[in-house]
């Protein structure tokens, strides 16, 4: 889709990721799919990674497995906005 920019997408959800004090798992999710945006699958993994650890400590366990769904697809090489898609299909 023209919309779409993965590197204007990394600049942007780095940005959110350095605001306030500590990152938030929400944020650093947005910016694991950034870079699968910009097929940076295994950075992509790496920063859900991170989130998935960041929102088990907060409790937040609708975003954990939001996250584990997003790891899934960049595991498949596949950006995080394709995972309902590709799920939908699976079934």
């Amino acid at each position: 889709a023209p919309l779409r920019n993965g590197k204007a997408a990394i600049k942007l959800a780095t940005k959110a990721t350095q605001m306030g004090e500590s990152y938030n798992h929400l944020y650093l999710l947005t910016l694991a799919a950034a870079y699968a945006e910009d097929g940076k699958f295994n950075r992509a993994m790496t920063t859900a990674e991170k989130a998935e650890i960041q929102a088990r400590e907060a409790g937040d366990e609708a975003s954990v497995d939001q996250i584990k769904s997003a790891i899934k697809a960049f595991r498949r090489d596949s950006p995080y906005r394709d995972i309902r898609k590709q799920e939908e299909r699976l079934r």
